[in-house]
């Protein structure tokens, strides 16, 4: 009995004290790696080979910390030559089979993208020179999707691009050309500073619509259509999913061995049964609020793509309401005679428009269509009728200046010259006199009736005019130069305003505003045909004398 006993305890007491050693010398990953970081993490390391060429074995520690392989210990890619004094001396004795690279691990999946990558612009020009670790370093790598990267991801990935492309000597021993060679000015790109801070420099240099990040396309055959990403079936949406559905995980990973394939199994079956559409999980949702594409960049709005339905269905109706409007009680002053037959007095003369105010009026005109036009186009951008994208960016941001600007000259002049007590109405008998303004507009105006307030050099507008124009020149226009302001420095919006957050509210804010002001425009022009003739009102704004041959009553206006 004792023999048997020896002889099943012996052989496992030497398999324990064999294991032993081997135990004591395998250190936890993190402990390990702290090793070697104590070195490759110091950002001074600047080694050089026996040429004098430099080496870049620097690994930023942080960095490595959210990588996806922070859990692996270094010598499982690094492998040594197989003594004890390997990672001792310097240089270290390494395998001769060298690091391992992606597809040692990775090759099952890569199998996916290998068709993309042998297609990529990098590929065909560089050949084995360009290889997975020439764009994606396995010591920073980390887990984010790469269809919804983070602004850090986005900023990474950047400076890697830019790293090889601004690189005298990288850039001469992979292309063979001079990096000045190379048209970096991206000067078709409207507001290029803030796209490269949100937006990846694949987005435009991969194929558009797809997920495809890649096959990196020649120059020539890159995006420069801002309407694939700025408009409601934006690019982007396809991309930036959240998350690989159901049919994207069950379906591309099947039997490759990474997965459990009795999952994957159950899910295609579960799908194949309710007739799923995975494409509907990247299509453009409307939120509770009615923005379609919300999900983009968080608490941002991309202009174009970030639309809200819900007010451009009601902004439609208003736009059709106003039209029909200004169509019917214009038809009616056809039918009724737009001359008006009844004239008491005679013809009247008055100096009323100032050469500044003519001036004014009409620079404010001009650009008020301008912004309008070209903000149609950016805002329903891809739509049929609408301007180039990059063109109207262009043109709203000059037009939108030279606004702030007029508008600067329009508020010291009206504190100057005094100008600014024409929008302030006196209070007395204020609903008697907006009541026989309106009376005129619907019913006095159709008979032939004289307008019941004189147009005078000390008051140019009549009650109604000046219940509009007053919020409309000092309450609606500082709001919408400011939202058109932090729209154009989006650092300077504030993070949220009244609990929402501060871009989209700011754009959703400055589009409500620009669209008052289209409806009011299209009103405006129409009312300026209400005097003595059609075009005498619009006559005075360029003579300055405002001619009528209404009554003489000033009855306390």
């Amino acid at each position: 009995m004792r023999r048997i006993a020896a002889g099943v305890l012996l052989p496992l007491l030497f398999c324990l004290l064999a294991a032993a050693p081997l135990s004591a010398r395998q250190m936890p990953a993190k402990e390990a790696n702290a090793e070697c970081l104590k070195c490759h993490g110091d950002i001074d390391l600047a080694p050089r080979t026996e040429r004098g060429a430099s080496v870049d074995l620097y690994v930023p520690a942080e960095r490595f910390a959210k990588s996806t392989h922070r859990g692996l210990a270094c010598t499982e890619c690094h492998e040594g030559a197989g003594t004890k004094e390997d990672f001792k001396v310097v240089p270290h004795k390494l395998s001769g089979k060298g690091a391992k690279d992606c597809a040692d691990c990775h090759g099952k999946y890569f199998n996916e993208i290998k068709t993309s990558f042998t297609e990529s612009h990098h590929v065909k020009k560089l050949g084995d020179k360009f290889t997975c670790a020439s764009c994606h370093d396995a010591h920073t790598v980390e887990n984010d999707p790469a269809t919804k990267p983070s602004q850090a991801q986005i900023r990474f990935d950047n400076y890697t691009c830019l790293a090889c492309h601004t690189d005298l000597t990288g850039y001469k021993k992979l292309s063979g050309k001079d990096v000045w060679e190379q048209d970096l000015s991206h000067d078709f790109l409207p507001n290029k500073d803030a796209h490269f801070k949100a937006v990846r420099c694949v987005e435009c240099h991969t194929p558009a619509q797809t997920t495809d990040m890649h096959r990196i396309l020649p120059k020539d055959e890159s995006v420069k259509d801002c309407t694939v990403c700025h408009s409601a079936s934006s690019a982007l949406v396809e991309r930036m999913h959240e998350a690989p559905t159901d049919s994207d995980v069950a379906g591309k990973f099947l039997g490759k061995g990474l997965f459990d394939d009795t999952e994957l199994m159950t899910k295609l079956l579960k799908l194949d049964t309710t007739g799923a559409d995975a494409s509907a999980s990247v299509m453009p949702e409307v939120d509770k609020l009615g923005f379609i594409n919300d999900g983009l960049f968080k608490d941002s709005y991309v202009i174009g793509a970030t639309r809200n339905v819900i007010l451009d269905a009601w902004a439609f109706k208003l736009a059709l309401a106003a039209l029909f409007g200004v169509l019917l009680h214009g038809g009616l002053r056809i039918v009724a005679g737009l001359k008006r037959r009844n004239m008491p007095g005679p013809k009247h003369s008055e100096y009323v428009y100032d050469l500044h105010v003519r001036l004014w009026h009409w620079l404010n005109a001009v650009l008020f269509i301008v912004l309008i036009v070209t903000g149609f186009s950016l805002h329903f951008a891809g739509l049929p009728g609408t301007l180039d994208f990059a063109a109207s960016v262009r043109v709203h941001d000059i037009a939108g200046w030279m606004l702030v600007a007029n508008y600067g000259v329009f508020v010291v002049m009206a504190i100057i010259t005094g100008n600014i007590k024409q929008y302030i109405p006196n209070p007395r008998g204020l609903i008697v006199r907006w009541w026989l303004q309106g009376r005129f507009y619907l019913w006095g105006i159709f008979r032939g009736e004289a307008h019941p307030f004189r147009v005078t050099r000390s008051q140019r507008f009549n009650p109604l005019q000046q219940a509009a124009y007053l919020p409309l020149m000092y309450i609606m226009m500082p709001l919408l130069i400011l939202s058109g302001v932090w729209m154009f420095f989006p650092e300077l919006t504030p993070e949220t305003i009244l609990g929402y957050p501060g871009r989209w509210l700011t754009a959703t804010v400055h589009y409500v505003l620009a669209f008052g002001f289209a409806v009011f425009l299209v009103v405006h022009i129409y009312l300026s045909t209400t005097g003595d003739h059609v075009l005498s009102l619009v006559k005075g704004m360029f003579t300055g004398y405002h001619e009528s041959h209404e009554h003489h009553d000033e009855d306390g206006r």
